[in-house]
């Protein structure tokens, strides 16, 4: 998908992927 691609050139896109990649390399807090 090329959308997804422009879109990771976007500041707000990429700090929203690492927000998901540092929540999914932490360990679950409940």
């Amino acid at each position: 998908m090329p959308s997804l691609d422009q879109n990771e050139t976007m500041p707000r896109h990429q700090q929203h992927k690492v927000h998901i990649l540092s929540r999914q390399n932490q360990p679950k807090r409940n």
